[in-house]
């Protein structure tokens, strides 16, 4: 699996553990981009491979999500990529819970996602509970994963709606990254880590 460069934490190997030099979650307001914050030395415990995974790793934390339909367009791409602030993942033994919130920008309305699943060699294959949303992961200092949202509902109307005070460039690039989603439903996914 490849990371789209653009969706990467930054990470830095200092000693035994993984060190999170500099993660930044950028949240888009309605005119586009409002705001980045940044995690500065987050350490977390190492993780040299899925095998070592211990239970009950994580918990809450935050990812980044990229329409892979508008992410290689030049002009959507500032617009194709999302903050999540609301990501779950419970370990227990060799099974996992993934869950995260789809933003209203994205499909119309706040889209909850719940997968679960557990290893599969060096990654972790995750479904829905409807079969219909499947994910591959891979870990490192982040967990990257690629999704497929299979017949994800996506409305038009209400994205519309949701990006009705953008200005008309931002209204127009969210109105196309959401159609392009609805296209083509997949995303990628990079996960902060915690311990």
């Amino acid at each position: 699996m490849a990371r789209p460069p653009s969706l990467s934490y930054v990470t830095a190997v200092n000693g035994l553990h993984s060190t999170l030099r500099l993660a930044a979650i950028c949240v888009f307001g309605l005119a586009g981009m409002a705001a980045c914050a940044y995690e500065d030395d987050v350490e977390t415990a190492p993780l040299l491979s899925i095998s070592e995974w211990p239970s009950g790793l994580v918990g809450p934390t935050t990812g980044i999500h990229a329409v892979v339909a508008a992410s290689t367009d030049a002009e959507l791409a500032p617009y194709a990529t999302f903050a999540l602030d609301d990501v779950h993942i419970d370990i227990a033994g060799s099974a996992l819970q993934l869950s995260f919130v789809l933003p209203q920008g994205l499909t119309g309305e706040a889209t909850s996602i719940l997968l679960e699943g557990g290893r599969d060699g060096d990654l972790v294959i995750l479904r829905s509970h409807d079969g219909q949303v499947a994910a591959t992961c891979e870990l490192g200092a982040t967990m990257f994963c690629e999704l497929d949202y299979g017949d994800i509902v996506v409305s038009d109307q209400a994205v519309a709606a949701y990006w009705n005070e953008a200005d008309p460039v931002a209204q127009d690039a969210h109105l196309r990254v959401s159609a392009a989603f609805a296209a083509q439903p997949s995303g990628t996914m990079d996960i902060l880590l915690r311990r």
